[in-house]
């Protein structure tokens, strides 16, 4: 974010854009399902008020850009709402884990490190399990949006971009911490993911400015 501040107008929104978009794709594509990356661009563009080539958009690219940019801008933002399924069990935990983020968010009554915090909202979220498909999904927006609250700006890591490359261990590391309350293992397995992210992402960069200077 540091480096994206330094850029012109034109360039800071390629960069968003591209690494929104990214995020989008990829983290759709760990759980199997395809998206069409330039509908996902148009979408995101059609958002944030820029130019877009007016192309159709699907539902399924709709709904990923809408909550990307809806992360992207309101990551500071407590999370208040929870529309679960029928379930007494599930409701109440879900309340239990609205009420635990918003309490360890900094500032807050109990603030927790920003990748611990993290790795366990991701982790929380997917042993509730509250939605019948896309929990793996919302559960990475939200550590990102955690991440994002830590540093007090929004995010731009290519999160879902390294957990696909390694998607296999990730199930794995997922698995064996729903099975005991020992969760220290995720939680390196994680901080090591998000600390290549950030590496993923200086190499986005570079390489985009390497593009705008030939061009």
């Amino acid at each position: 974010m540091g480096a994206v501040n330094h850029l012109a107008g034109e360039e800071r929104s390629q960069i968003t854009i591209e690494t929104i978009s990214t995020e989008a794709v990829t983290t759709a594509e760990i759980e199997g399902e395809i998206l069409d990356r330039a509908s996902v661009q148009s979408s995101i563009r059609r958002q944030f008020g820029l130019a877009t080539d007016n192309r159709r958009v699907g539902p399924a690219e709709q709904g990923m850009a809408e909550m990307m940019v809806d992360l992207y801008r309101s990551f500071a933002v407590p999370l208040v709402h929870f529309e679960a399924p029928p379930s007494s069990q599930v409701e109440s935990e879900m309340e239990r884990f609205i009420a635990w983020f918003n309490r360890t968010g900094p500032g807050n009554a109990e603030p927790l490190p920003a990748l611990t915090r993290a790795g366990m909202v991701h982790l929380y979220f997917e042993c509730i399990h509250p939605l019948e498909d896309g929990n793996g999904r919302i559960g990475r927006a939200l550590a990102e949006k955690s991440m994002a609250q830590s540093l007090g700006q929004p995010t731009l890591t290519a999160l879902a971009a390294t957990i696909l490359a390694k998607r296999k261990s990730y199930y794995e590391a997922l698995e064996a911490a729903n099975k005991q309350n020992e969760i220290t293992a995720w939680l390196a397995w994680f901080a090591g993911v998000a600390i290549e992210a950030q590496r993923r992402s200086t190499a986005l960069r570079r390489v985009l400015d390497r593009q705008d200077k030939a061009a």
